[in-house]
């Protein structure tokens, strides 16, 4: 999970963070 084309990367992080576990919620596949 590397963070391109952000200037700060914990943003670029918590952004896809937040993202990812939306996806998870949506889809329980575990």
């Amino acid at each position: 999970m590397i963070p391109t084309g952000c200037s700060p990367p914990w943003c670029c992080y918590r952004s896809g963070l937040r993202r990812w576990h939306r996806w998870r919620r949506r889809h329980r596949t575990t």
